[in-house]
């Protein structure tokens, strides 16, 4: 447990490749703590042949209002094959095979170039797969890699959720990018572009907790999160984090 922007959270722990990425959790001082100014520290380590995650999940549940994240880190200029993640989760959605989940991403998804900032609505049971299951809904752009420091929120309704990413360290900052889901917006589809069948915005319930992760991804589908790229350990600062609710 440790104690960030005035809340306590969990540290993940899992000796075994686990969701997301397939990866290897570790729930010690090396790869999450807060430091003595009160930011989170979240780090990929090397340990022998082993490549080590980091994720944080809030002790208290959550619902509709805005989250707002301040990172402290040139996030955009992350190795290709690392993700951050800032997020809601429903640890009782998968029981029930449907995914309740509203995300910020920061990854190229192992592209050597591309959007590396993600909004996405995740997905609740329709009927536009075979499984009956939405395929996610999300926008993105690319962030430059100069950017130290950067503000992102988003704020969560029944009607829509609005999502914004400002440079700097307030929310004053320039905008590099924002987007509004309804329930009946033509979004794009990550995968499948032809069909409009709007995904309905997930219902918060009383196992709806906010999540901060930094992962691997598995670019080569081997059911192994890759190594960073270039071999070396990856470190990211959270300097800030609010919940208000609506």
């Amino acid at each position: 447990m440790i104690t960030f922007a005035g809340r306590t959270w969990e540290v993940r722990q899992s000796a075994s490749p686990a969701a997301a990425g397939e990866n290897c959790w570790a729930g010690d001082v090396h790869n999450a703590w807060v430091d003595d100014r009160g930011r989170l520290h979240l780090k990929i380590t090397r340990r022998g042949d082993v490549w080590t995650c980091a994720e944080i999940y809030s002790s208290d549940s959550y619902g509709y209002g805005t989250y707002t994240f301040r990172v402290a880190s040139a996030v955009g200029a992350m190795d290709r094959n690392v993700v951050l993640g800032l997020f809601t989760w429903d640890n009782d959605a998968p029981r029930a095979g449907k995914l309740h989940e509203i995300d910020i991403e920061f990854t190229p998804w192992s592209r050597v170039f591309g959007e590396n900032l993600h909004y996405s609505v995740q997905p609740v049971m329709g009927p536009d797969t075979d499984n009956g299951q939405y395929d996610e809904r999300t926008d993105g752009v690319f962030m430059p890699g100069d950017i130290g420091m950067s503000v992102h929120r988003f704020t969560w309704t029944p009607g829509y959720v609005d999502f914004a990413s400002m440079s700097g360290p307030s929310e004053t900052g320039a905008v590099l990018h924002s987007w509004r889901f309804t329930a009946d917006n033509p979004a794009r589809r990550s995968n499948d572009t032809t069909l409009a069948t709007p995904v309905l915005i997930p219902t918060p319930s009383g196992s709806t907790t906010v999540r901060i992760n930094l992962w691997l991804n598995d670019g080569d589908s081997d059911r192994y999160g890759d190594a960073p790229s270039d071999g070396r350990e990856v470190e990211v600062i959270i300097d800030q984090f609010t919940y208000e609710p609506v």
